[in-house]
């Protein structure tokens, strides 16, 4: 078990992929990550790239340990998504590397 003074984020999580769902929905997939103090990952999403980065929203918090999320609809264009892992302390870890969607 880990102390309570525990500042050790998880690794970033890795292999991360979009793929549109039916219609409407989006699922994302990675790997997991091992560690065993994780207690789950954040979802976040942005619209706009700008010329030197993305700035993205965070839109699901995931207490689970599971390696995909499947997400509600989404309206037409290009979506970016990111990952952060978490442990149970609230250490979070590097984001992901970036998946891209288009919808029609």
């Amino acid at each position: 078990m880990q102390a309570s003074t525990d500042k050790v984020p998880p690794a970033a999580p890795t292999g991360l992929t979009a793929e549109l769902s039916g219609k409407e929905s989006v699922l994302l997939k990675w790997n997991p990550n091992t560690e065993e103090d994780l207690a789950g990952y954040l979802v976040f999403k942005s619209q706009t790239i700008k010329a030197t980065h993305i700035t993205y929203s965070e839109i699901l918090s995931a207490e689970r340990i599971e390696n995909e999320i499947s997400l509600p609809a989404i309206e037409s264009g290009a979506h970016y998504f990111v990952l952060k892992a978490f442990d149970y302390l609230g250490n979070e870890s590097a984001y992901s590397k970036s998946a891209r969607i288009v919808k029609e």
